[in-house]
């Protein structure tokens, strides 16, 4: 059975792995006379076998974090190869591919890293929804940046776990969905209703990133399922993201103890990080 340290560890091999063919997949797209064209029609399947085979190893792991119960993990269905030719578009960005060729390359590495990540990611999700009962958290791995730290605390900090996919997979926010009549009044400069209610403002992201956003290329944040009975034990880095994200707090509020900005705890973490 492979302790988390280790899947993390098989993850990051298997994305080695996967950028070592790349390169080579670069190499003759470059020869080829049309790298645009060579990538669009190489890069999708590339990325498929690779996210297969870490879809296999996640329904692998899912079941041996509770071999004892009758669910039977199964792997999700793959994503359409049009997925991946649109992540090989984004990367080459120009026409031909070739007016960056570096920049270019870097992208698509992002991608293929992400795509393999997130074949990981859904197949926890997938198994977790079709078992019922359990939950999950978004944990982030050793070397994470602060926003995905501080996301990985929320079960350490107050026990609460992600109720929904979409919370895990994406940058959620706080805040009411604006019908249209409040858009129009807001337009107006009218924050109050007849009844001198707050009208909805709108969701805000915890944070700086988008609304929506997923996983960035390069994110090691991997969805931890919690089977039924089960509670979530988180390794060592993860309990200490949270004393740092405690001291970051500190720093940024000064002394309003917890009552620092998001935003100011993030550049205070950074801060932190480069000591």
């Amino acid at each position: 059975m492979a302790t988390p340290a280790e899947q993390y560890l098989i993850l990051q091999e298997l994305s080695k792995l996967a950028g070592n063919d790349l390169d080579e997949l670069w190499r003759l797209a470059l020869q080829s006379g049309d790298p645009f064209a060579f990538i669009l029609d190489t890069y999708p399947e590339l990325a498929a076998q690779y996210a297969a085979v870490a879809s296999e190893m996640s329904a692998v792991w899912y079941e041996e974090a509770a071999p004892e119960l009758d669910y039977v993990p199964t792997v999700p269905p793959p994503a359409p190869l049009e997925v991946y030719r649109q992540s090989a578009a984004w990367a080459l960005g120009s026409g031909d591919g070739v007016d960056d060729r570096v920049n270019a390359l870097s992208k698509l590495s992002g991608t293929l890293q992400r795509n393999i990540w997130n074949a990981d990611r859904e197949t926890m999700i997938f198994n977790a929804e079709a078992e019922g009962g359990a939950r999950w958290v978004r944990e982030a791995g050793p070397s994470a940046c602060p926003f995905c730290k501080m996301l990985s605390t929320r079960a350490t900090a107050s026990g609460t776990y992600y109720s929904s996919k979409d919370a895990a997979l994406t940058v959620v926010g706080r805040g009411k969905e604006m019908a249209e009549s409040d858009r129009r009044a807001r337009a107006r400069g009218e924050t109050r209703d007849e009844r001198h209610r707050f009208r909805a403002g709108g969701r805000k992201t915890r944070g700086t990133r988008k609304l929506g956003e997923s996983y960035h290329d390069g994110c090691d944040c991997r969805v931890v399922s919690v089977r039924p009975g089960r509670e979530y034990e988180p390794p060592d880095h993860v309990l200490r993201f949270e004393e740092e994200y405690k001291q970051a707090s500190r720093l940024a509020s000064g002394d309003r103890a917890g009552a620092g900005d998001l935003k100011d705890i993030m550049s205070a973490w950074r801060q932190i990080e480069q000591k």
